[in-house]
């Protein structure tokens, strides 16, 4: 009978970490795509002020 439960135990925790490592990985993927994209649209910012006839302002003094 300890046997049976010491089972179930066992997969309750294979499948308890698994869910763990798929939590971490989405996790960590989200921050790579929200960094990804925030390069992206620095990087496009210049370009878009160009294309809309915005000059670069200089600095006085």
């Amino acid at each position: 009978m300890s046997n049976s439960i010491s089972l179930n135990q066992q997969d309750s925790l294979v499948e308890y970490g698994a869910r763990r490592v798929v939590i971490v990985i989405t996790a960590i993927l989200c921050a790579l795509l929200e960094i990804v994209d925030t390069t992206i649209v620095n990087v496009a910012l210049n370009d878009m002020k160009g294309n809309l006839g915005q000059r670069s302002v200089r600095s006085v003094g």
